[in-house]
Formats: C-alpha cells, sequence, structure tokens
C-alpha cells in the first residue's frame, strides 16, 4: 500500500487541499483535473469552452503522468463528469486528439456542479506504469454492444487487471418517434412496457448490461460476473431505483457482492437510462491474495455489500458516511446550543476518517496510506 504523492499546486500557482496524483505500486491515481484558467471567463468568441478546458486540463494530465513514470497511452480508465449532458459531445471530440492508439475504458457521468463554478468538465484518470511482461491492452467483444460514437474501448487489461468501461443498456440502436425526434436509447430487449404494472425498469436494465454487455467482454479478458471486485454504479432516480438494484444485484452475486459503490447523477450517457455500471475485476486464474474486510467494530451501514476488499497490494472500500442504520449519528450533527463551534461537515468527515482509519488497519496499512478518494456534499 505504499504511495508517492505529488504536489498538490497546479500549473497556475493555487494550492489544492488534495494531491494532483499518487503513486501505488503499478498505478497512478490521479485526482479529478479541471481547468482554473476558466476562471477569468475569457473565452474567445466562437470556440467551444470545453474543447478550451478539454484541452487544458489533458495537457495537465500529460504533465503529471511523466512525473509519474508513466504516460496518457498508458491509461486503463478516464472519468469525467460533465456540468450538464450539453458539454459531452466537445469533450469526446476533443480527447480523441491527446490519444493515438486504443482509447482507454471510459464513464462519463452528468452532474448538477462542479468544485470550480466555472468548469464544464473534469477528468479522472487510472493509469498503469507498465514494466517488462505487463504492458496495457485493449479488450474488444463484437457481441457486447458498443457506443462507438462515444470513442472508447470496452475495457483495458493490465496483468491481472480488467478495467471495464461504463455500461448503460444501450446498444447504440435508438429509437425514436420520427427521424431525428428524441425518443430512447435503450436497447429494445431492455425496455419495459410502461403500459404495464409489471416489470422494473432499471432491474431489466441491469439485467441487459450484466448479460449482455458486460459478462461477454470479462469472458474474452479470462474473467467473470463473479470475479469483479469493485463497482461504482450510478443511478438517476435513486430514491426510487435504488431497493430494485438492490434486489437484482444480489441475484448476480449469490454468494459474496463486490465492492460497490452507489451514487446519484444528473444524467447518463442513453437517453432514458435510468442505471450504469463501472466493474473492475480481475482474471479467473489470478493468483492475488484476495479477502474481504469487515472489522468488527463497524457497522456496516451498506450492508450486504462488503465494507471493503484487499486483492494484491490494493485495498477497495465501500462509501463510508457517519451514519448506522438509525440515520445520521447524533454526535456528527452540531449542538443545536452550540451551533457556531462546529460544521456539520467537519463532523461526519471526523467519523469517516475513524472509520477509514479502522478499515486500513484492518487492511494491513494506515490511513495515509490512501491513494484516491471520492468526496461527495450534498452542499459545496
Amino acid at each position: 500500500m505504499a504511495s508517492l504523492a505529488a504536489a498538490s499546486i497546479d500549473k497556475d500557482g493555487v494550492d489544492m487541499p488534495y494531491a494532483l496524483v499518487r503513486r501505488a505500486g503499478d498505478f497512478a491515481y490521479t485526482a479529478g483535473i479541471f481547468d482554473l484558467g476558466g476562471q477569468d471567463a475569457r473565452q474567445p468568441f466562437g470556440e467551444l469552452g470545453v474543447k478550451t478546458q478539454t484541452s487544458a486540463i489533458y495537457r495537465q494530465l500529460q504533465d503529471l503522468l511523466v512525473a509519474s513514470g508513466t504516460s496518457l497511452e498508458n491509461t486503463v480508465h478516464l472519468l469525467q463528469f460533465f456540468r450538464g449532458n450539453e458539454h459531452a459531445a466537445g469533450y469526446i471530440d476533443q480527447r480523441q486528439r491527446y490519444f493515438e492508439g486504443p482509447l482507454p475504458a471510459s464513464t462519463g457521468i452528468s452532474v448538477t456542479g462542479l468544485v470550480s463554478p466555472h468548469a464544464v468538465v473534469q477528468v479522472e484518470a487510472l493509469v498503469a506504469i507498465p514494466r517488462p511482461g505487463m504492458e496495457v491492452r485493449p479488450v474488444l467483444n463484437p457481441k457486447s454492444p458498443v457506443n462507438t460514437r462515444s470513442g472508447y474501448s470496452q475495457a483495458m487489461a493490465f496483468g491481472d487487471w480488467i478495467f471495464c468501461a461504463g455500461a448503460t443498456a444501450s446498444d447504440s440502436q435508438g429509437a425514436a418517434p420520427y427521424p431525428g425526434g428524441v425518443g430512447t436509447g435503450i436497447a429494445a430487449n431492455a425496455r419495459v412496457d410502461p403500459n404495464y404494472w409489471s416489470g422494473s425498469a432499471v432491474r431489466s436494465e441491469l439485467r441487459y448490461i450484466m448479460e449482455d454487455k458486460l459478462a461477454p467482454i470479462l469472458d474474452t479478458a479470462g474473467s467473470t460476473l463473479q470475479d469483479i471486485v469493485h463497482a461504482h454504479v450510478y443511478l438517476l432516480n435513486p430514491a426510487q431505483d435504488y431497493p430494485w438494484f438492490r434486489e437484482a444485484w444480489a441475484n448476480f452475486f449469490p454468494n459474496e457482492p463486490p465492492v460497490t459503490i452507489v451514487s446519484p447523477c444528473a444524467g447518463l450517457g442513453a437517453v432514458g437510462a435510468r442505471i450504469e455500471v463501472t466493474p473492475i475485476a480481475i482474471r479467473s486464474d489470478s493468483r492475488l491474495p484476495n479477502m474481504q474486510i469487515s472489522p468488527p467494530e463497524l457497522p456496516n451501514v451498506f450492508a450486504p455489500f462488503p465494507i471493503a476488499r484487499r486483492v494484491g497490494d490494493l485495498v477497495f472500500i465501500g462509501k463510508q458516511v457517519a451514519a448506522d442504520e438509525s440515520g445520521i449519528l447524533a454526535s456528527a450533527q452540531p449542538n443545536p446550543r452550540l451551533p457556531h463551534f462546529h460544521s456539520q461537515a467537519e463532523l461526519e468527515m471526523r467519523h469517516i476518517l475513524h472509520r477509514l482509519g479502522s478499515i486500513c488497519f484492518a487492511s494491513g496499512g494506515h490511513v495515509s496510506d490512501l491513494v484516491a478518494a471520492h468526496l461527495y456534499s450534498s452542499d459545496l
């Protein structure tokens, strides 16, 4: 779990409260990179702002990765957040200019806001550091539908690891009420007829994602659905769909589910999609030690999903919140008689860091060994 931290100063000299890149073993993990140059709002007339920001982001990524002993060509997965779906097309067009070989696996999610109020896109990269006998290679299977317009590989393999692109229940053959009209991007056999009570849209989409898209890709890479060790799931309507998802997800993993993080989002790449799944798997013949981490002193708020899993030297940790089965912990909320001494975010973070410390200790490490984290806030 040893890691190397890069300087947390961006190219414009702005002090960031986190490292921009961390290296751990055979991988480099970048923070979410955005263009601080857009803060001055001097966008030239007639140019797409997202293209300008994309170029600035990838120039910064190139510099960070070279300093970490690798390059963009070794990227195994890109996670992109867009402030509105309308920015995705310009970003994709510009992104392709920075990759000469196979494009990495990719997940694109629409959100309502980013850390920088002027940013329209944020990019996070997971990049391999090749060595003799271990090279990055794309995984392709024509049986698994892929949206070729978006420009990405279905998965990237590196050693024992397989990094899949974010998968929705789309076969890239949209259906519209008339030519040019907006209809749905969901594959015909993943749709639920809204004229009848029976059926759950998210359950039907998940079945298509797992069986028709991910299973063939993993099979090509020498893996299976049961070899998924971590999955990030995005739900468009979590309040409505989470119970259906949880039930359907358990059916695919009757023995032991992967570490699973479920996050809300504002939009997905296919019109009509309610769920997107981005898994990380290992080869079925992998000899990497693989064990579930369950510190007995920690309640598992999101059971039956595991709290954490150690695979080789990497530890995947599920979502952590300052809560138990009854809701937010009382000790994570400001005293109403002294409301100005602490913020709720500060108190919640203390509890979360305590949980992370226990998980890292049980995994054979320390909280200082954390190399990447996603922070979700209800109010930035």
